[in-house]
C-alpha cells in the first residue's frame, strides 16, 4: 500500500531536485526553498477532524524536508479565523515539525518508485514548455498555458484552461484522472489510472468525474462516513 504521505512527501523532495536540476543547466546556482501547503480542498466544520488534518501537514512537511509551511486553521470551513485561531494552527504544526523531522524514507522501494513516476511527468512537461519558448522559458510558459501544455485544476485564472482533473487514489495519493493537454507519458497515465479505477470500484462511483469531486470533499466529510472505508481497507 502507498500510504498517501510517500506520495506527498516524494512531490516536496522532487519539487526542490528538479528545480535545481533545471537551473544549473540554465547556468544559475541559487538557493530553492520547498514551501508546503496545508490540504488544499474542503474541510471539516469538526474542528477535532481539522485539527488532525494540520497535523498531518507539519507531519508532511518534516518528512518530505520542506523549508516552510503555509498553514490553515481549524475555522477553515467556517470562514476568516480568529488570530488565537491561527495562532493554535501554528502551534499544531510546529509541534508536529519537531515530533517528524527526523523520519526519512529514502530508500523505501514504493518511495523512490513514486519520485521516479514524478520525476518523468514534470520533465514531460518541462522540457516540452522549453520547446515550445525555444528556450526562453517565459515565452514557452506563455504558450504552454495557452496550449494546455501547463494546466492546473479549478485556476481562478481566466488564462488558465483548468482541463486537467486529479483524483485521490485507491490509498489516497493524487493522481491524474484526465491530463487533457498536459504531455504526460503513456505509461505514467497508466498507472494512474489503474489506482484511480480500484478506488472507483471500492466507493461505488462512476471513473469520470464523481471520483475528481468526492476527492476535494472527502477530508471534510464526517468520520462515520470515512472509517468504514479504511477498517475495511485494513482487515
Amino acid at each position: 500500500m502507498l500510504a498517501p504521505h510517500l506520495a506527498d512527501a516524494a512531490a516536496i523532495q522532487v519539487c526542490g531536485e528538479l528545480a535545481q536540476e533545471y537551473l544549473k543547466r540554465f547556468g544559475y546556482d541559487v538557493f530553492t526553498p520547498v514551501t508546503s501547503l496545508h490540504w488544499m480542498g474542503a474541510w471539516s466544520h469538526d474542528e477535532a477532524q481539522s485539527a488532525a488534518l494540520i497535523s498531518y501537514g507539519g507531519t508532511l512537511a518534516a518528512i518530505g524536508g520542506a523549508v516552510s509551511v503555509t498553514t490553515k486553521s481549524t475555522h477553515e470551513a467556517i470562514g476568516i479565523p480568529t488570530p488565537r485561531a491561527n495562532a493554535e494552527a501554528l502551534r499544531m504544526t510546529r509541534m508536529a515539525i519537531y515530533m517528524a523531522y527526523r523520519i526519512r524514507l529514502d530508500g523505501l522501494a514504493a518511495f523512490e518508485q513514486e519520485k521516479g513516476l514524478i520525476r518523468r511527468e514534470v520533465r514531460a512537461v518541462v522540457d516540452k514548455v522549453l520547446e515550445m519558448g525555444d528556450g526562453d522559458v517565459a515565452v514557452g510558459t506563455l504558450r504552454g498555458f495557452e496550449s494546455g501544455i501547463l494546466d492546473i485544476p479549478w485556476s481562478p485564472n481566466r488564462y488558465v484552461k483548468s482541463r486537467v482533473m486529479p483524483a485521490r487514489d485507491v490509498d489516497g495519493a493524487l493522481r491524474i484522472l484526465d491530463p487533457a493537454a498536459m504531455p504526460f507519458p503513456t505509461d505514467v497515465l497508466e498507472v494512474h489510472a489503474e489506482r484511480l479505477r480500484r478506488r472507483a470500484e471500492r466507493e461505488g462511483v462512476s471513473y469520470v468525474p464523481d471520483l475528481a469531486v468526492s476527492s476535494v470533499y472527502e477530508l471534510s466529510e464526517a468520520l462515520d462516513r470515512l472509517m468504514p472505508f479504511a477498517l475495511k481497507q485494513d482487515a
